[in-house]
């Protein structure tokens, strides 16, 4: 039996006792860092699965809207009520010319929503232009003879005239097309009156069309017969 510097301790050596709790001491603190040193690992190898997994930001386009376009004035136009279209004319905005509402149309049938400007088509022309036939042609004579001792019959044939040829586009020196935008609001018959000119006061009107817009419901309407339309 020995003496120890807090009591007696059976078979324990008051010398060595403080290097064994040091030992201890040592170990515990090398198991708590290799644990740490794991778990770090693991937190890193889990950052990186969750930043694979998540999918690359994009940006969403949002589609243009398919609206039907009309180019005639004197077709009529029938639009079914909650739905928008297009009014395309060529227009000239390098020279600040462009097409513009002589007045709003019928706010119980019609909603202006905005005007822009498109490119013209490759094969766009820009000017009225009205091509004269040429003169009647008259066939050669057509010679028929009758076997007969008493005359010889000469038939003309009757002359040929080719239908004109009429290219009808406005206006003249267009840079672009106009596509002007409404809205169908309530049922009803209106409308669209446009004139051609620089917005500036004063400025000379070159040109005028109207268009004729009827809304119907078709949850209490049969639709008219579609009328001709354009893609602009």
């Amino acid at each position: 039996m020995r003496v120890g510097r807090r009591g007696i301790l059976p078979g324990i050596d008051s010398s060595n006792a403080r290097p064994t709790r040091s030992a201890a001491g040592v170990l515990l603190a090398a198991a708590l860092g290799l644990s740490l040193v794991v778990a770090a690992c693991g937190a890193t190898a889990g950052s990186g699965r969750a930043a694979s997994t998540q999918p690359a930001s994009a940006t969403t386009q949002v589609p243009a809207v398919a609206r039907p376009a009309f180019t005639q004035p004197s077709q009529p136009i029938s639009v079914a009520l909650g739905s928008s279209f297009e009014l395309v004319l060529p227009a000239d905005p390098r020279g600040g010319i462009s097409w513009q509402a002589v007045a709003p149309p019928n706010p119980g049938v019609l909603l202006s929503i905005g005007s822009t400007f498109r490119p013209l088509p490759p094969t766009t022309t820009t000017s009225s232009t009205t091509t004269v036939p040429p003169p009647p042609t008259t066939a050669a004579p057509t010679t028929t003879t009758t076997i007969s001792r008493l005359a010889t019959t000469t038939t003309l044939a009757p002359p040929t005239t080719p239908a004109p040829t009429t290219t009808t586009t406005f206006p003249p020196g267009a840079t672009a097309n106009q596509v002007l935008i409404y809205g169908a609001r309530g049922p009803g018959t209106c409308t669209i009156t446009l004139r051609y000119a620089s917005p500036k006061p004063g400025a000379p009107v070159l040109d005028t069309v109207v268009f004729t817009v009827t809304v119907f419901d078709p949850a209490t309407t049969t639709a008219p017969p579609p009328s001709t339309t354009t893609t602009g």
